[in-house]
C-alpha cells in the first residue's frame, strides 16, 4: 500500500488543519448571525478570543498524553493571555459569548482529562463542543440563544460523526493509551461506518430551515455519502479511512468557504 503524499498527510493529520476547522465554526456562526457590515469590525475580537481558546484546548489535550507533555508549559502562557482578554471582552458587553467560551474550555478539558476513557462520554463532549463553537460566533455577533442553538445542534451532530471517523483512524493509538473509544470497543470498521448516523441526523435537522447555508451543507453531505459508500465497498482500511477524511475536510471546508464569501458579498 503506497504511503500518503505530504499534502495528504498535512490535510489528514495536521493540528493546524484541526485548528482551522475549530476556528472556522465560530466564524460561520458569526456570519450567520450578522445582518449588516456594521458588525464586521468586531469579527477580529471574536477570532482572537476563539483562536486563543482553541489553542488552549489543543495544548491541554496534548498535556494529557505522556509523550506530549512538553506542551503543558504553554497552558500557563495561555492563562496569562486568556484571563485579561476575557475580562476585556466581558467589559465590551459580550457576556454570553464569554460564558460560551468558558463552557468550551470546560467541555474540552474534561474530554481530554476523562472523556476519552468512555466512548459515550466522548460522543457527548464532541456534540456539546460543536454546538458551543458555533454558538460562540453567533453570540459575538449579537445573535440570540435560540438561533445559536439551532445551528449549534447541526454542527454538534456533525462533530460527533466526524469524531467517530477520527476515533476509528486512531484506534491503535487509543488502545495503546488505554482509552475506551468506540472504535476500541466495537471495532475499527463498525465504528467508522456508524459515523454516518449522527451525520445523517445533523442534515435531517438542517432540513427544518432551507436557505443558502443549508443547500451548501446538504450538497457537501451528498458528496460525503458517495465517499463513504465507495470507501465501504472497497473494504475500509486505515489508509482509505485517512483519504476519506482528507476529502471530507476539503469538501466541507469548500462549502463553508463558499458560504462565507457569499455572505460577505451580499451584506
Amino acid at each position: 500500500m503506497n504511503p500518503l503524499s505530504r499534502p495528504a498527510v498535512f490535510l489528514t493529520q495536521s493540528r493546524f488543519v484541526e485548528f482551522l476547522f475549530a476556528a472556522g465554526l465560530p466564524l460561520i456562526g458569526y456570519c450567520l448571525a450578522i445582518t449588516s457590515l456594521d458588525a464586521l469590525p468586531y469579527i477580529w475580537l471574536m477570532l482572537i478570543a476563539t483562536g486563543l481558546t482553541g489553542a488552549h484546548i489543543l495544548a491541554f489535550n496534548d498535556a494529557c498524553f505522556p509523550e506530549r507533555r512538553q506542551t503543558a508549559r504553554l497552558l500557563g502562557m495561555h492563562a496569562c493571555v486568556l484571563v485579561p482578554l476575557f475580562i476585556f471582552v466581558w467589559n465590551r458587553g459580550h457576556h454570553a459569548a464569554v460564558l460560551t467560551l468558558l463552557l468550551m474550555i470546560v467541555n474540552w478539558d474534561l474530554y481530554a482529562w476523562t472523556g476519552k476513557r468512555n466512548w459515550l462520554l466522548s460522543l457527548l463532549h464532541h456534540c456539546i463542543g460543536g454546538t458551543l463553537h458555533v454558538a460562540a460566533g453567533f453570540l459575538f455577533a449579537g445573535g440570540d440563544w435560540r438561533q445559536a442553538t439551532f445551528v449549534g445542534v447541526y454542527f454538534g451532530l456533525c462533530m460527533a460523526g466526524a469524531a467517530m471517523h477520527h476515533e476509528a483512524i486512531d484506534v491503535d493509538e487509543d488502545h495503546t493509551a488505554g482509552f475506551t473509544s468506540g472504535a476500541v470497543r466495537f471495532g475499527f470498521r463498525r465504528w467508522f461506518v456508524l459515523g454516518v448516523v449522527p451525520m445523517t441526523l445533523a442534515h435531517l435537522w438542517l432540513l427544518q430551515q432551507i436557505d443558502r447555508f443549508a443547500v451548501l451543507m446538504l450538497s457537501a453531505f451528498a458528496v460525503y455519502i458517495v465517499l463513504l459508500a465507495v470507501c465501504t465497498v472497497r473494504s475500509i482500511d486505515h489508509r482509505r479511512a485517512m483519504v476519506f477524511r482528507m476529502y471530507c475536510r476539503i469538501v466541507y471546508g469548500l462549502a463553508g468557504a463558499v458560504y462565507l464569501l457569499w455572505r460577505l458579498v451580499t451584506l
